[in-house]
């Protein structure tokens, strides 16, 4: 009987503690505002390498609005947010968006290519940084846009490449449309 004690406080501790972590899931999601442009930095310089291996900088890619969304493969939020990424590309491409997924996945390419082919639905940029300094597993700091404690981290970049916006959490469509409308209408 004493077991059956003990089993039932193990099942209750292990719910308060489901609970309690979904609740701080919940709680980490943080939106920041929409930068003026007078209050953004300066232009972010990152240096990234492409599936087969060849390296790229995301200067290449002024005159677009990017989305910089840092992620793993194995982070259950970040691969939730792989879809609608995916849809904000389709639909808003034509408008001058770019999506990027900056993978910060400790196997790079070799960790990715297994996990993208699983998935030949995505229709956005993958890449590795080159110059990004892993901290820890879920840690990391990109030149530009500095420390990333929480996966997933989605950047909004300007047309200009500065940092616009930052989202810290899985994130939506409808999370980050108003953002992105107001960045594609600047500079036009």
């Amino acid at each position: 009987m004493r077991w059956l004690y003990g089993l039932l406080v193990a099942a209750a501790l292990a719910l308060a503690a489901a609970a309690a972590l979904i609740g701080f899931i919940r709680l980490g999601k943080r939106t920041y505002e929409l930068l003026p442009p007078a209050e953004r930095g300066a232009p972010v310089a990152l240096s990234l390498q492409a599936a087969d291996g060849s390296s790229w900088s995301i200067e290449t890619l002024r005159g677009r609005v990017l989305v910089v969304d840092v992620w793993a493969s194995w982070c259950g939020p970040c691969v939730i947010s792989l879809p609608e990424l995916n849809q904000l590309q389709v639909e808003l491409a034509p408008e001058g968006l770019q999506v990027i997924g900056l993978s910060v996945d400790e196997g790079g390419w070799e960790t990715l290519h297994p996990f993208l082919a699983e998935r030949p639905w995505l229709r956005y940029t993958v890449a590795v940084p080159r110059d990004g300094a892993r901290l820890h597993d879920t840690l990391s700091y990109h030149p530009g846009l500095g420390a990333v404690a929480a996966l997933p981290t989605t950047f909004l970049l300007d047309r200009r490449g500065r940092v616009a916006y930052k989202h810290v959490g899985a994130v939506t469509r409808d999370d980050l449309r108003p953002p992105l409308e107001k960045l594609l209408s600047e500079d036009r």
